[in-house]
């Protein structure tokens, strides 16, 4: 895992917001947001807001 100064300088993309669980409101809802070792995360939505260019 990289963190996000690293992820940047590989030319990977980096995604900056807020992670709640479905209906809470962030930017990258998941399943559940306790993660444990051995545990499926279902991602249950993401959005993405570019700027204009």
């Amino acid at each position: 895992m990289l963190d996000s100064t690293e992820a940047a300088g590989s030319g990977l993309g980096v995604f900056d917001g807020a992670v709640t669980a479905t209906g809470g409101g962030g930017q990258l809802t998941l399943s559940t947001v306790s993660i444990t070792t051995g545990l499926t995360v279902e991602i249950t939505s993401g959005s993405l807001t570019m700027p204009a260019s």
